[in-house]
């Protein structure tokens, strides 16, 4: 589910979601505008505390196969040989 669905269910602001998200409101805005990308620890905040609703593949907008592929040619992951 993405951030903004889960805001407009749950009735939330963006000064209310931070609080809730335990990250600050310049946080929150820039994740909702697609500005910048949840770091590992933010989303597992974001993760935890809808539990499991939002996830990382959500601000994609793809599937778990082509975030894979994404952050392989990124190389945020790194497979040993």
């Amino acid at each position: 589910m993405k951030l903004e669905l889960f805001m407009k269910i749950t009735e939330m602001t963006i000064p209310t979601l931070s609080k809730f998200l335990g990250i600050s409101q310049t946080q929150a805005t820039q994740y909702l505008y697609k500005n910048t990308m949840p770091r590992p620890e933010n989303m597992q905040k974001i993760h935890s505390k809808t539990i499991g609703l939002v996830a990382a593949n959500d601000f994609y907008g793809t599937t778990p196969e082509k975030l894979a592929e994404i952050l392989l040619k990124d190389k945020k992951i790194t497979i040993p040989k």
